[in-house]
């Protein structure tokens, strides 16, 4: 029993070892895979090598042809490597490095995508911050345009301030015109119509929102001048009244530019 499992390990090492055999091997070759064999026989161009399992080995002209009688298969030729040339390898290499930097690419988007979080909160807070600021500064221009926006009373207050400037001027004025124009004047009936020009201004300053300078206003106030000449004072002829209202109006427009120039004078100081 114990012989026949030795003769079989012995059988599985040199098939192990027939295995490693391929044709055109030397006798030397031979010899270091499987040892020196236990006898030789020569039949002419051939010689007969046997070991101690029975495998027997047939050499023809130095070179193992046969195993056992089988014909050994031909050695596997090796191919030559190819060197690849310059021009080739470059292009593999940067194929590789591009490789590389898709790869960067990829993990600083993972990482990116990672903070993706933090960055939306800040966001957030920015554009709340932003939203903030922007209404704030709209309720300060609304403020700031209601504030230049006057109210009634402040209308009626600079309508009276108005009003009584105007009296004045055009009292001066009408006292100026009538001596130019050498007709006498009376005093009361020129009080009279000063407030009445002074009136007829302040309605329209108070519903049209007119000024002293307003072509419009001049227009029609020279109109109602020249109709209240007529009216409350002695004059009675057309060309006296028409001569007496020209000259005021160009006598008060002098006025008022010269006041006007005065103020601005006085507060570029």
């Amino acid at each position: 029993m114990l012989r026949t499992i030795l003769i079989a390990i012995l059988a599985g090492i040199s098939a192990v070892q027939a295995s490693n055999l391929n044709r055109g091997m030397s006798f030397e070759e031979v010899q270091i895979e499987l040892g020196r064999p236990e006898s030789k026989m020569e039949l002419g161009p051939k010689e007969v090598h046997i070991y101690a399992d029975g495998t027997r080995l047939e050499f023809q002209g130095g070179e193992l042809v046969k195993e056992n009688d089988a014909t050994l298969p031909e050695p596997a030729k090796v191919e030559p490597v190819a060197v690849e040339e310059p021009e080739k390898i470059e292009p593999l290499l940067e194929n590789a490095l591009q490789m590389q930097r898709e790869d960067q690419t990829i993990g600083a988007s993972i990482q990116s995508e990672d903070n993706e979080p933090t960055k939306i909160g800040e966001h957030y807070e920015y554009a709340k911050a932003l939203e903030g600021l922007k209404e704030e500064l709209e309720n300060e221009q609304e403020s700031f345009e209601q504030s230049l926006v006057p109210t009634a009373v402040e209308r009626l207050q600079a309508v009276a301030i108005v009003f009584g400037a105007e009296v004045v001027i055009t009292f001066i004025v009408l006292i100026i015109a009538f001596q130019i124009a050498g007709f006498p004047n009376v005093i009361g009936q020129l009080i009279l119509l000063s407030l009445a020009v002074a009136l007829a201004g302040g309605a329209l300053d108070f519903a049209f929102g007119t000024d002293l300078l307003n072509p419009i206003r001049s227009a029609l106030g020279f109109i109602i001048l020249l109709v209240l000449i007529k009216q409350m004072t002695d004059v009675r002829n057309w060309v006296t009244a028409i001569k007496i209202a020209i000259i005021a109006r160009v006598v008060s427009m002098a006025l008022i530019w010269i006041l006007m120039v005065g103020l601005m004078s006085i507060f570029s100081l």
